[in-house]
């Protein structure tokens, strides 16, 4: 059960004029590109350890120092920034229903492959600690993965789902607007090309989460299921025994990742959800008893190797991989990024495209399962 406090918080984040907003934001920001300054200004003195470019370093300089705020108002902003601004001309946005927030996201005509040699729906549920993110989130992102899948000859468009946010919406809210805009999209939107389902960090738990609640409820069957799940710095172990919770980053993580380790388990607990119900396997879906009938083909974890929740996504990754050992579970692999930070895939860094390589043979094998 989410907090009075946090309740409080959420009434007083959405009283705030653009002045307070500013007085917040203005002085965090400043820290962040201080912080970016100091970092190209040692550059001509030092290579970075993890071999970052200095656009990297500063860039997860500012962002590290933005999220080290504990506050809600703050972490929204950053999300927002991140897509509301970007307007693509090569893209073309339609929601999937008159007054929804979730959309197909697809390139212009003249962009698509003119030959294709097949099709792909991707379903991606955004990730943003429960709090903060929208559907459009990513926007620039998906332009680049549709654009790699067209110079593959994959004609490919994306469902970007929208959940609404804790703690306006606590758990289970998000995850049960996930599961019904699944629901939809295999069994009533006619869709017929191959679906490849994914999420990052709290949106690859929802998905999971849901496609979970979808089959033990009977309404997942062989011909519904996804032909792949891509899911990436996921953060599916929510108990309070994950090492998230009970255990502090590792160095690297903690110097390097711009996630704040100090407040994820804040968050959390905080915001999102109580103890009692993080233990249970719709929450926490690295616990569920099964992965058997999620998918009907592969499923590819990606995360990175300094990232703050590395030690739960490796766990959950023997667990995987055990399953499928023993035929309990679906096909699964793994790439673990030397170096890079929680959701790289998504961020858009300079030099990441050279460990991409794992999710377009993916997406290959997808296509011809």
């Amino acid at each position: 059960m989410v907090t009075t406090e946090a309740l409080a918080e959420v009434a007083a984040y959405k009283r705030r004029t653009l002045l307070d907003h500013t007085i917040v934001g203005v002085p965090l920001l400043a820290g962040g590109v201080l912080r970016a300054l100091l970092s190209a200004a040692a550059r001509p003195f030092r290579r970075h350890e993890l071999g970052w470019t200095l656009h990297q370093e500063c860039l997860l300089a500012v962002m590290r120092h933005v999220l080290s705020a504990r506050d809600l108002g703050v972490w929204r902003a950053l999300f927002s920034v991140a897509g509301g601004l970007v307007e693509l001309p090569g893209q073309v946005r339609t929601p999937i229903a008159p007054g929804s927030k979730s959309f197909w996201i697809a390139l212009r005509d003249d962009l698509r492959p003119a030959s294709p040699r097949g099709a792909l729906t991707i379903a991606f549920v955004h990730g943003g600690g429960f709090i903060a993110g929208s559907s459009l989130h990513y926007v620039g992102t998906y332009d680049v993965w549709l654009r790699q899948l067209a110079a593959r000859g994959i004609d490919a468009r994306i469902l970007s789902v929208h959940y609404p946010l804790a703690p306006e919406h606590p758990y289970p809210a998000g995850r049960d607007e996930v599961e019904r805009v699944l629901s939809w999209l295999v069994h009533e939107s006619g869709e017929t090309a191959p679906l490849v389902v994914g999420g990052d960090s709290a949106g690859a738990n929802l998905l999971l989460a849901s496609l979970a609640r979808l089959r033990d409820a009977g309404r997942l069957p062989a011909a519904a299921r996804p032909r792949g799940a891509l899911l990436i710095s996921p953060c599916v172990d929510l108990s309070p025994e994950s090492h998230m919770r009970s255990a502090s980053a590792a160095p690297a993580a903690a110097k390097h990742d711009y996630l704040p380790a100090q407040h994820v388990n804040e968050l959390v607990t905080h915001y999102y959800i109580s103890d009692k119900d993080s233990r249970c396997p719709y929450a926490s879906p690295a616990l569920l008893p099964s992965f058997d009938g999620l998918v009907e083909g592969e499923v590819l974890v990606v995360w990175g190797g300094t990232e703050v929740l590395a030690p739960d996504i490796r766990a959950f990754a023997k667990r995987l991989a055990a399953a499928d050992g023993s035929g309990s579970g679906p096909r699964a692999s793994f790439y673990e990024a030397p170096g890079q930070v929680h959701s790289w895939p998504l961020l858009l860094l300079p030099g990441v495209e050279r460990h991409e390589a794992p999710m377009w043979a993916f997406m290959e094998r997808a296509l011809g399962a």
